[in-house]
């Protein structure tokens, strides 16, 4: 029987994207250390990302070699092909959010509006210099 404390809400994956980022990263590369520069991270962030993900799932994503980095075993190589394509499909509902999001009227995306100066040039409304726009 399942406890309140066990129930997970509906679709929740227990992963994040930034771990399945990383051990895509690891996998392409083929080492932690390779992922981790072209990631901004420390290779440990990777290597702890990828043994998170193997805790989750319950299986061994990649055998690690320290002198010829790391191989993808047959689950890693499976969730390779299902993270990327989930990683597509959630930087395709990012951008397709971001082009159907609806602007407040009377604003630009800086959230200046014709009204006001622009948030960084505070005196540009002022009018006291010759030539200045008076923001109205």
């Amino acid at each position: 029987m399942e406890t309140g404390r066990d129930r997970r809400p509906e679709g929740d994956p227990r992963f994040t994207l930034r771990q399945l980022e990383l051990f895509v990263a690891a996998a392409e590369h083929g080492s932690f250390a390779a992922a981790a520069q072209s990631a901004y991270v420390t290779p440990n962030a990777v290597s702890q990302a990828v043994t998170e993900l193997e805790g989750v799932l319950g299986v061994v994503l990649a055998v690690r070699r320290r002198a010829r980095g790391l191989t993808l075993t047959p689950a890693g190589t499976h969730l390779l092909d299902g993270a990327r394509a989930l990683l597509r499909q959630a930087t395709d509902l990012r951008l397709s959010v971001g082009e159907g999001r609806v602007r407040r009227p009377g604003r630009s995306p800086s959230g200046a509006t014709p009204r006001s100066p622009p948030p960084w040039c505070p005196s540009c409304g002022s009018g006291s210099r010759s030539g200045t726009r008076t923001w109205t």
